[in-house]
C-alpha cells in the first residue's frame, strides 16, 4: 500500500466517524427537542387540572355563601378528608358578590381551597388582599380576582 491509499483510507475512516457522530449528535438533539415538548405539554396539563380545582371549589364557596343567605362568613368544607378521614370545617371569609377573600393571606386561601397546605417547594402563593397569585418553580401560572372569582391561567405556566 503506497502513502497515497494509505491516506484516501485514513480520510475516508475518519470521514465515517465524523458523520456518525454527527447523526448521532442529530439524534441526541431531536430527542432533547421532543423530551422538552412533552414537559411543557405535561407541565400545561398540571396548571390546568390545578386552575380546575380552584375553579371547582371557588365557585363552591360561592353557592355555600347563596345557601347560607349571603353571609361575610361561611362554613365551609375544605376539599379533601382530613387524616382521620373526616372532612374539616372552617370559617371562610367571601365579599359582598358570594367570592372568597384571601385577605393578607394567600397561603391559607390556597389551602382553604386546594384542601392542602403549600408543603412543596416548587409552589409559592402571593398577592394582596383582593388577588393571589401562584407560581410554579418560580414562574407565575394561575391567578385568582376575588372581585369576579375569575381563575386566571397566565400564559407563562409552562
Amino acid at each position: 500500500m503506497n502513502l497515497q491509499q494509505w491516506v484516501e483510507l485514513r480520510l475516508k475512516r475518519d470521514f465515517s466517524q465524523l458523520l456518525t457522530l454527527a447523526v448521532m449528535l442529530g439524534v441526541v438533539l431531536l430527542l432533547l427537542r421532543l423530551w422538552n415538548r412533552q414537559a411543557s405539554e405535561l407541565d400545561r396539563s398540571v396548571a390546568r387540572i390545578v386552575q380546575g380545582r380552584v375553579v371547582t371549589s371557588v365557585n363552591l364557596a360561592r353557592v355555600s355563601w347563596m345557601q347560607q343567605g349571603r353571609p361575610q362568613r361561611i362554613s365551609w368544607s375544605v376539599p379533601g378528608a382530613g387524616p382521620d378521614g373526616a372532612s374539616r370545617r372552617v370559617m371562610l371569609r367571601v365579599n359582598d358578590r358570594g367570592w372568597p377573600e384571601p385577605g393578607n393571606d394567600c397561603s391559607r386561601w390556597w389551602t382553604l381551597m386546594m384542601g392542602r397546605e403549600l408543603s412543596d417547594g416548587d409552589f409559592s402563593v402571593n398577592g394582596d388582599r383582593n388577588s393571589c397569585r401562584v407560581s410554579f418553580q418560580s414562574q407565575p401560572f394561575l391567578r385568582y380576582d376575588s372581585a369576579t372569582g375569575s381563575v386566571i391561567l397566565l400564559s407563562g405556566g409552562g
